[in-house]
């Protein structure tokens, strides 16, 4: 890939970083254990829409899981990206699902900076 378009995506990413730093912060500082975990739910969807991505919640009759999905302009594969961000019992975070998470909310986010590239969709279930 060009050096100058790496350099514009890496500047577009690098501005996203406060934001996934914030969204860790927040997973962490709010442990919430499996199929309860409302607010990391709610956060990672937040962000996915802002940026673009349709966003399901209640995947699979699960409420908070989610499918966001970013539809591609041309067709193509599709990719997908899974998450983690529930908590463990008296050890919150111990398990580093909050960073998990976080990572791939900014991964979908960066494979967006190559959609005109790209062919297919993005797909993230979590």
């Amino acid at each position: 890939m060009d050096k100058v378009v790496m350099e514009r995506i890496d500047a577009i990413v690098n501005n996203l970083d406060p934001e996934i730093r914030e969204l860790a912060k927040n997973i962490f500082n709010h442990p919430e254990l499996g199929k309860q975990e409302v607010k990391a739910c709610e956060w990672q969807c937040r962000l996915l829409s802002k940026y673009g991505f349709e966003v399901e919640k209640g995947f699979c009759g699960i409420p908070t899981s989610y499918k966001a999905v970013y539809k591609g302009k041309k067709p193509g594969p599709k990719i997908a990206m899974l998450a983690e961000y529930d908590a463990l019992p008296v050890l919150g975070h111990a398990c580093g699902h909050n960073l998990i998470a976080s990572m791939s909310v900014g991964i979908r986010w960066r494979n967006l900076c190559y959609r005109n590239a790209c062919r297919g969709n993005r797909r993230c279930k979590s």
